[in-house]
């Protein structure tokens, strides 16, 4: 098996796009198709930041082609949230939101994660509920 480092990267097709704002400057994310890996028992996904005319190309690893998009999504909420406090997607009002959201995985195992899963849904349960017994501005 041949290192990560030299593993052959295929960007493929264009699978989506979304546009940032650093500053006054565009940054295009694109993530490509994810492949399988050489190796033929893992696959990755590439993804690229565009901006000035300049590509920046990486990648994430996973067991199956949704594992590693996944993981492009975590490494990319990650990169662009590292890069500027002022990168944020185009289509939010709040700088600095990258509309990328963190997924409740902790490699703590299976009964864990959903037990985490349940917490977070029994608070945005009772939030709602606060949210809706409070009066309307426009009432």
């Amino acid at each position: 098996m041949r290192p990560v480092s030299e593993e052959p990267l295929i960007f493929g097709r264009i699978i989506a796009e979304r546009e940032y704002r650093v500053g006054r400057q565009k940054l295009l994310l694109q993530i490509g198709t994810p492949h399988r890996a050489s190796w033929k028992t893992d696959f990755y996904c590439p993804f690229r930041f565009i901006r000035a005319g300049k590509a920046e190309t990486d990648r994430t690893f996973g067991l199956d082609a949704v594992q590693a998009l996944m993981l492009a999504f975590d490494l990319i909420k990650v990169l662009l949230e590292t890069t500027s406090s002022t990168v944020s997607w185009a289509a939010s009002e709040r700088p600095g939101d990258v509309g990328i959201y963190k997924r409740l995985t902790t490699g703590l195992g299976m009964d864990f994660d959903r037990g985490l899963e349940r917490l977070v849904e029994d608070a945005v349960l009772r939030r709602s509920r606060e949210l809706q017994r409070r009066p309307r501005p426009d009432s």
